[in-house]
């Protein structure tokens, strides 16, 4: 027997695991996915009892589905109780002073739109293993796009245009109303190419349900997105059965993914500013 299967041996007999036998043991442990008592089990268990890493897990199988995303709202939707994206918030502080004109929340809010758009594909499959690992990983990704690879657009968003001569297309001044759509922040020459390659970059989205939120989002006319009626058919809550916060996610996720589609893309030159605009 060598060192180190004897080490391990010894481990074991005195009761310890490592993270990843728990995981496991807790895993095979769980309610059959989806039933009633697994959805139970969300609502009641502990974060001890429910690691993240089981979480993920449990997602991956369950995707797509409405288990999956009361699962989903768990992990990424009570982080005061649970705290699994904790470390989310406090990378975000910490970049604070090289966010400039973004706020923490920004990078939060696109940070779990990564997660949204990729933890049921490859990439997820990390994230069974080594949470924190994954959390870094789709944080660097959404700082990289809100900012760029070498940061360059944080001069960009935060330098004043203040030529009073300039006859630059203003939307506040064109929309002329109390709120203004995506649509009219965007300059009238490019508004027919983007609404175009809004619509060819959501067509790529395989989940249903986030790409008819995302479509939803920056069309003409976007749904409401709860009413004081659950069930209501009119809403985007009725209408997919789910909580506002999983549509909150579906949308940050959309606002993910064209924003990098928009990276990209080397035909036009687009003020990506109409991206929080969109309600």
């Amino acid at each position: 027997m060598s060192a180190s299967h004897a080490q391990a041996t010894t481990v074991a007999s005195h009761g310890r695991e490592s993270p990843n036998e728990r995981n496991e043991r807790i895993f095979q442990s769980l309610p059959p996915l989806g039933s009633p008592a697994y959805l139970s089990l969300l609502k009641s268990a502990t974060a001890a009892e429910l690691p993240a890493s089981v979480l993920v897990r449990a997602y991956r199988k369950l995707h797509p589905s409405a288990a999956a995303d009361a699962t989903l709202d768990r992990l990424l939707g009570h982080n005061r109780r649970y705290g699994y994206i904790a470390l989310l918030y406090t990378t975000a502080q910490r970049r604070m002073a090289r966010l400039e004109a973004y706020s923490p929340e920004d990078l939060v809010c696109d940070t779990i739109g990564e997660i949204v758009a990729t933890l049921a594909g490859p990439a997820g499959e990390g994230a069974e293993r080594a949470w924190m690992q994954y959390l870094r990983q789709r944080m660097e990704h959404a700082y990289r796009k809100l900012v760029g690879r070498r940061e360059e657009r944080l001069t960009l968003r935060v330098e004043p245009t203040s030529d009073e001569t300039s006859d630059a297309y203003d939307p506040i001044e064109a929309a002329g109303a109390e709120s203004i759509p995506w649509q009219g922040c965007v300059a009238p020459n490019n508004l027919e190419w983007l609404e175009t390659f809004v619509q060819d970059t959501f067509a790529a989205i395989l989940d249903d349900r986030i790409r008819a939120v995302a479509l939803d989002l920056f069309s003409h006319s976007p749904m409401p997105i709860s009413s004081d009626d659950p069930n209501d058919p009119n809403t985007l809550t009725g209408r997919f059965g789910v909580k506002r916060f999983t549509i909150y996610r579906w949308q940050r996720a959309a606002r993910a993914i064209l924003r990098a589609a928009l990276e990209r893309q080397n035909e036009r030159e687009i003020d990506m500013s109409f991206l929080t605009l969109a309600t």
